[in-house]
């Protein structure tokens, strides 16, 4: 049986992105961070908007509008 050899992998993706976003947002507050998480995805959204898929927008603006109901 012959194994497939990977060209993404999803979980180091994952915990690079983790890892990063920590190494960001250490020693803020927790609304400190709330606000940066809410301008990133601000700023992404304004990204896609300019330019990609409707879809992935949606998507960006509902998490952006389920952060400010927390």
């Amino acid at each position: 049986m012959a194994t497939n050899k990977k060209s993404f992998d999803a979980v180091q993706m994952m915990r690079s992105i983790r890892n990063t976003l920590s190494e960001q947002i250490k020693g803020m507050t927790f609304e400190e961070e709330r606000d940066y998480i809410r301008k990133r995805l601000r700023e992404e959204n304004a990204e896609e908007i300019s330019g990609t898929d409707t879809r992935e927008t949606a998507h960006a603006g509902q998490a952006a509008e389920d952060m400010e109901k927390s």
